[in-house]
């Protein structure tokens, strides 16, 4: 793969990245539904949660730095840009891995399939 496909590539599913967290911190903020493909309200239920914040800042906002970080990263020319990617993308994986709000998982959720109460 080219350098100029991989940048393509990378710009492609930073946008989707930016579109997804922004969706999400619009939703926080403007308090409307939310749209979840799944149905079943489980998306909602995790934005809802208490693991949809980190020190009462929206997850969605965290992630949406991030992807914004990326893509400025992309934009920029020379070696010291290429590394400043490839570290804040290979932190991002592992930030959806462990973020609930992203992913729409249920990787904390007890052996009945319920949310842990809040704290």
């Amino acid at each position: 793969m080219t350098d100029r496909r991989l940048r393509l590539a990378l710009l492609g599913v930073t946008a989707a990245g930016v579109a997804v967290a922004g969706y999400l911190t619009w939703v926080h903020y403007a308090g409307v539904g939310l749209l979840c493909a799944g149905g079943g309200g489980g998306c909602g239920r995790v934005q809802g949660s208490s693991y949809a914040t980190l020190a009462g800042v929206p997850v969605a906002v965290i992630g949406l730095g991030g992807y914004l970080a990326i893509l400025c990263s992309l934009l920029l020319r020379g070696e010291p840009a290429r590394l400043a990617t490839a570290a804040l993308a290979w932190s991002a994986p592992r930030s959806a891995l462990t973020s609930p709000t992203s992913s729409c998982s249920s990787s904390r959720r007890s052996a009945s399939g319920a949310w842990p109460a809040r704290s």
